[in-house]
């Protein structure tokens, strides 16, 4: 069975609303009034069953169908077993009082229901029955609760035509009351149809039409079109302006103002003129509302070509994709498939995940989701694979395009192709860039070295090369072994200064790095240093080390020259004391090689990286001032850094990372 469309619009909760509300009052009109009439049935009160004096009245069994039917306009719409359950029931009950009322009118008296709960003293013929038109309307509320209950289309649309034949019979009678017919005249079918029992069905059908999804008069009455509009503006003219003329014609005629013809022909008249005017009144309306329209559909027009000028734009610079709520993509344009080398037909239905290159988090995505759930622009950095499996990157811009539901509808992803900037960003990270800016600051100090350093021994070895030649040609040979031997320390000094150099230079020439076990590495320095550490009373002391992939040549000197920094740069009176520690990090290692010595001002702890610089006289330390200048290029080349920390005459602790 074809299941029946949801009762609620969710677009037009306003109407809904209208038609609850509908509801609740047709319910508390029937209790209302049913409870009424049954204790005017019970306490004999005439004037509560019949409002019109002579008239019908309204019957016990009448009233007990309208509180079947109150109760249940508030219970059918709860979907639940129990609710079904007992609706079905208040339905079955209503059904069964109208066969049975028919069936005595057929002479089949299966249960005496006229008198069953109240007895009729009013009534000279058929004393406490329905009439026939209330006990089938009776029959007919039933089948339409139960129609729409059972929510399937046979169930539906028998429903539907219950509820229409109710209304057709309760407004027949209504009209009849409201003409003023006498009701001797009124067809036998109506005679003791009461008033308030014609209008409460008639009040229930309406109620329960707008209720059924299969009901046209629901959807021309509720729709949004323009013939909805129309009706809605034509009903009541239809209604009232007959009913209204006909009783003033009927009056003029029974009190002999006018006659019969002359009537008819008046009544013709009114009812064309007036209607004539108040469609007129409409058409001109419709007509305003048009011109609105063509108006707003040129300006729509414009606003397309707009955008279609807009979309063949962003077509050409840029990579457009729409997807549903759920990610799904409905929508490329041709650039999405050129960077993406896929295919639209391969693209529609399937997600992103297509292009996913596994580079991004599962948090950077959901924070993605997080975003544009909420309505809000997600903006960011995406890389994806085409489908050649190569990397592109692309500037991402995700907006919400429709909300429907309170929920976000449809994606709109403007992305731009980023690759190569990514690519220039990456090889400015990467190790070649990082030697060649390495390099560069060699050359630059080199060329200080050039010109300031190498320059003070060679201007030494000059000035007393001059001043001994000046000796030998003037035959004073005083001074010359004084001459001689500053040349000969200049020269020295100068031979030391170039082997430094060289073997600054020579640092990194190894090809390759190798597992070292840095433990037995620093075993083996301890020894080759171990004449030196006696004879500095000084004590190294060595954590556990890891074991990594070095250069191990370049490793040695780094140890052994901080070492050597330890033990020489010490107060004369304190035994050295050096502590080398490795503690694990993500990524790297970080060391340290702490020491008692005389510490290192702050402004000069940049300064003992660079190459030559020294902080004291040759006289009270020795060396050239190049150890620390290799011991930062070995790190470097390593991919770590080294910077110290210390106290002026606290000591130090050079601090040094070296990569996973």
């Amino acid at each position: 069975m074809t299941q029946l469309p949801p009762l609620a619009d969710p677009a037009f909760p306003d109407q809904n609303t209208s038609l609850r509300t509908l509801e609740y009052t047709v319910a508390a009109l029937c209790i209302g009034v049913s409870l009424m009439v049954m204790g005017g049935w019970y306490m004999e009160k005439p004037a509560v069953l019949s409002i019109i004096p002579g008239s019908a009245t309204m019957k016990f069994n009448s009233a007990l169908v309208f509180l079947f039917a109150g109760v249940n306009l508030l219970i059918y719409r709860k979907a639940t077993a129990r609710t079904k359950v007992a609706s079905d029931i208040l339905a079955g009950a209503s059904v069964l009082i109208g066969l049975l009322t028919l069936a005595a009118y057929a002479g089949i008296e299966i249960i005496s229901i006229d008198n069953l709960f109240v007895s009729d003293p009013f009534s000279e013929t058929n004393p406490g029955r329905m009439s026939q038109a209330t006990a089938l309307c009776a029959i007919l509320t039933g089948l339409g609760f139960w129609g729409y209950q059972h929510q399937n289309e046979i169930a539906g649309h028998i429903g539907l035509i219950g509820l229409k034949l109710m209304a057709l019979l309760s407004l027949i009678s209504v009209v009849a009351y409201l003409l003023l017919i006498p009701s001797e005249e009124i067809t036998s079918f109506f005679q003791t149809m009461a008033i308030h029992t014609s209008v409460l069905f008639l009040a229930l059908a309406v109620a329960l039409l707008l209720r059924n999804p299969y009901s046209h008069f629901r959807r021309i009455l509720l729709g949004r079109q323009a013939g909805s509009i129309i009706y809605r503006k034509l009903l009541p003219v239809v209604l009232l302006l007959p009913i209204l003329f006909s009783f003033m014609l009927l009056l003029g005629i029974q009190k002999g103002i006018f006659t019969l013809q002359f009537g008819v022909v008046s009544y013709a008249v009114l009812i064309m003129t007036l209607s004539l005017i108040y469609v007129s009144f409409i058409a001109l309306g419709l007509n305003r509302s048009d011109r609105e329209r063509s108006r707003l559909e040129e300006d729509l027009k414009q606003r397309n070509a707009q955008l279609d000028q807009f979309k063949q734009g962003m077509d050409k610079t840029a990579i457009v994709a729409i997807t549903d709520h759920k990610g799904v993509i409905t929508y490329v344009n041709d650039l999405f498939c050129e960077v993406s080398g896929y295919a639209a037909s391969e693209l529609l239905g399937r997600t992103h995940a297509l292009v996913n290159s596994g580079y991004h988090s599962k948090a950077f995505y959901q924070n993605l989701w997080d975003t544009i759930e909420k309505g809000d622009v997600w903006v960011d950095e995406i890389r994806n694979q085409s489908r050649d499996g190569q990397y592109y990157w692309v500037h991402t811009a995700i907006i919400p395009l429709s909300v429907a539901h309170g929920q976000q509808s449809e994606y709109l992803a403007i992305q731009h192709d980023i690759t190569q900037r990514k690519e220039a960003e990456a090889l400015l990270k990467s190790e070649y860039v990082k030697n060649l800016e390495f390099k560069n600051k060699e050359l630059e100090q080199f060329v200080y070295i050039a010109s300031h350093d190498l320059q003070e021994p060679l201007r030494t070895i000059i000035g007393f090369t001059e001043l001994l030649g000046k000796d030998v040609a003037s035959g004073t040979a005083e001074n010359t072994p004084l001459y001689v031997e500053y040349i000969t320390q200049a020269g020295q000094r100068m031979r030391a200064l170039i082997k430094d150099l060289l073997d600054y230079g020579r640092i990194g020439r190894s090809k390759e790095k190798v597992l070292v076990d840095l433990e037995q590495l620093l075993s083996d320095i301890r020894k080759d240093m171990n004449q030196r550490i006696k004879e500095n009373k000084a004590m190294v002391k060595v954590g556990q080390l890891p074991t990594l992939p070095v250069f191990e040549t370049e490793i040695r000197q780094l140890f052994q020259n901080l070492i050597s920094n330890a033990l020489k740069f010490q107060h004369t009176e304190t035994a050295p004391v050096v502590e080398l520690q490795a503690r694990e990090l993500p990524g790297h290692w970080e060391f340290s090689v702490a020491d008692n010595g005389i510490g290192i001002a702050d402004q000069h702890k940049e300064r003992i990286f660079t190459i030559f610089q020294r902080l004291h006289p040759k006289s009270e330390y020795e060396g050239t001032g190049i150890g620390l200048a290799h011991c930062r290029k070995i790190v470097e080349l390593h991919g770590g850094d080294l910077w110290v920390e210390s106290q002026t005459g606290k000591g130090s602790t050079f601090y040094f990372t070296l990569k996973k």
